[in-house]
């Protein structure tokens, strides 16, 4: 890539550049990947995702350094993996500092605290059974104590916590409810996939 040899220089040009806003705002996103930098030192870049899988690489062209992640848990953070990576490899060569990352501990509790506090008779108006033709596939929602709980066929139950009085998040996925009591129904977005619509079976 850093040469062009593969697809020629005009390809190697397309790919990097960036978008730009109708106001004349750069995004970072050029064609497939994104132009930045990392600790003061120009940075492109791409993570993946499908399934329980998560991939991440991270090129710093001006060193010729490219680190590559790929981890088959779903949880996992490639991008911070691939720039701890960095950081050892480049050591003495960034301009800036490492950015501090929160602790476990502290995440869990910042997102405890924004998320709202929904009574029992809330979040009952978000149970039931819900059908999506796109998918073919019902999903049961049911209330267990101050969480909802999605039960989907051959997948283990995943706790779905509140985000905001109308979205819940659980299992890699945000489910955002209708307006309604009971809500008519919702739209999950999970990943690249986004408004897959579901509707209450009566």
């Amino acid at each position: 890539m850093a040469s062009g040899r593969v697809g020629g220089p005009v390809f190697l040009r397309r790919q990097l550049a960036q978008g730009v806003l109708n106001d004349g705002t750069k995004l970072a996103y050029a064609f497939g990947l994104e132009v930045g930098e990392y600790r003061g030192l120009a940075l492109v870049e791409h993570s993946g995702s499908t399934g329980g899988y998560r991939t991440d690489i991270s090129r710093f062209p001006a060193q010729h350094t490219s680190v590559a992640t790929m981890c088959n848990f779903s949880t996992a953070d490639p991008t911070r993996f691939a720039h701890a990576v960095a950081d050892a490899v480049l050591d003495g060569q960034f301009t800036k500092p490492a950015p501090a990352l929160p602790t476990r501990r502290a995440a869990t509790a910042q997102q405890a605290s924004a998320a709202p506090a929904l009574t029992a008779g809330q979040l009952d108006a978000f149970t039931g059974r819900f059908y999506s033709d796109e998918l073919d596939a019902t999903y049961n929602i049911a209330r267990s104590g101050a969480a909802l709980v999605l039960r989907r066929a051959r997948s283990a139950p995943d706790t779905l916590r509140a985000v905001d009085r109308s979205s819940f998040r659980g299992g890699g996925m945000t489910l955002h409810f209708s307006d309604g009591a009971p809500s008519p129904g919702f739209t999950v977005d999970a990943g690249r996939a986004r408004g897959i619509e579901f509707a209450r079976l009566k």
